[in-house]
């Protein structure tokens, strides 16, 4: 958090957190370290749609089911574009058939 608020540009922008978190979500053995780091992406860019997309396939792999629903209904609401011109739910459908 210090080093955000010290400079939001720099190492902890949004764009580090998608980078280290989508290759930790191809590593099972990773998925434990990933959802604390994943997860302190998205409280510090909150509005930031692909990391909580991110968040969401995370919890998905993981079998959170419900939370990573929940998480894709968050990224839709901050960009609907992110579903491609899909309605939210079919969006969130999509996703679960699609498992990343």
């Amino acid at each position: 958090r210090r080093a955000f608020e010290a400079n939001p540009s720099g190492v902890m922008k949004a764009a580090t957190f998608l980078d280290l978190g989508g290759r930790w979500l191809k590593q099972p053995r990773m998925h434990n370290a990933a959802f604390e780091f994943i997860g302190a992406g998205v409280e510090l860019h909150p509005q930031h749609a692909a990391l909580r997309e991110l968040f969401a396939d995370l919890l998905s792999k993981m079998g959170r089911r419900d939370e990573a629903a929940d998480s894709y209904r968050k990224a839709f609401a901050l960009d609907p574009k992110i579903g491609k011109g899909a309605s939210a739910e079919d969006y969130v459908t999509a996703k679960f058939d699609f498992e990343p």
